[in-house]
């Protein structure tokens, strides 16, 4: 399924209920008393059942219409201008919120780690780690911006060989009930890996990133 389509049917059933509890009831509460003022018919359950049933439906379907295209119109908005940046590409763009990848770089245990925790800055100046696992796993969270409210992203290091690791990078929305990041977490994960120099192999469409140097981390050493 398109992740617009997607996104538009997820937003847009989860906005319906919502306008149907706060505006549908007292809506077609109102709705069916004028409909009874209006036709001088008695105001009783058996006679407004069917007014205050269509004004409940009809607020639902619009509310949750309106609701679910603006915000699928926003994503993509969104993601097309972090496409033109570079950060993703269309292809590998699939709408979801919670983005993994897994890649082996050429170096120790030790010293990946440190350029992980170097790379996980790059994303947020204000980011907070939590180093479950010295040299070998940590959790950063992002601050709240204007298209997000943060993400959590971890990160596992394993050692595979003398002077080669493999990363496993996951990032996802730190609220949970997210529906739509407009790419941000799958910017992440690429941000990270270009940050290390690779990219994941077995990602057939993943965007062509700049092979640059890691910098060296400023606390850990050989």
């Amino acid at each position: 399924m398109d992740y617009r389509l997607r996104l538009f049917l997820t937003t847009g059933s989860a906005f319906g209920i919502l306008a149907g509890t706060i505006f549908g009831i007292p809506m077609g509460i109102s709705g069916s008393l004028l409909v009874a003022d209006l036709l001088n018919i008695k105001a009783s359950i058996a006679n407004l059942w069917a007014p205050f049933l269509l004004l409940l439906i009809g607020t639902i379907l619009f509310t949750g219409t309106a609701a679910g295209a603006g915000i699928t119109i926003w994503s993509w908005v969104t993601v097309e201008k972090r496409i033109r940046e570079g950060k993703i590409s269309r292809n590998e763009f699939d709408g979801r919120v919670h983005q993994r990848r897994k890649i082996t770089v050429p170096f120790s245990q030790k010293v990946a780690y440190g350029h992980c925790k170097d790379a996980l800055r790059t994303l947020d100046r204000s980011i907070t780690f939590d180093e479950e696992v010295p040299y070998e796993q940590m959790t950063g969270t992002t601050s709240f911006s204007f298209d997000s409210f943060g993400e959590v992203i971890s990160i596992k290091v394993k050692k595979n060989g003398k002077k080669t690791s493999k990363v496993h990078i996951s990032s996802r929305p730190k609220v949970s009930s997210t529906v739509a990041d407009y790419g941000k977490n799958l910017s992440n994960v690429n941000i990270i890996c270009e940050y290390l120099g690779q990219t994941d192999p077995s990602q057939k469409n993943a965007p062509a990133l700049s092979k640059k140097t890691p910098l060296k981390p400023t606390y850990l050493t050989e």
